[in-house]
């Protein structure tokens, strides 16, 4: 029996050949599956930052039209102050 041939009559180089292309292909998929990672990752951010994009334009609509409403009342009230001569009188002669 020659030192080539193992039990079963498969050349040694055979099983050598058979697990280094095992071997590749496992090294094939991780780097497939790295790579597909890298881009669900990056797919993932972009749409988890385009959705806190939405939210902040929300809150600054909010925020917007709240001030609005402030100025208007503020603006308001003194016009009615101004109106009715609620302002304080400062006397010329002191």
């Amino acid at each position: 029996m020659s030192s080539n041939v193992s039990v079963r009559g498969v050349a040694k180089n055979d099983i050598i050949r058979y697990v280094d292309k095992n071997e590749q292909q496992r090294t094939n998929s991780r780097q497939s599956l790295e790579r597909y990672l890298f881009y669900y990752n990056r797919y993932r951010t972009h749409e988890q930052s385009l959705q806190l994009e939405m939210k902040v334009q929300d809150k600054t609509r909010y925020v917007d039209a709240c001030r609005k409403v402030l100025l208007e009342h503020c603006i308001e009230g003194y016009d009615k102050n101004f109106e009715n001569s609620q302002l304080p009188h400062f006397d010329k002669a002191v």
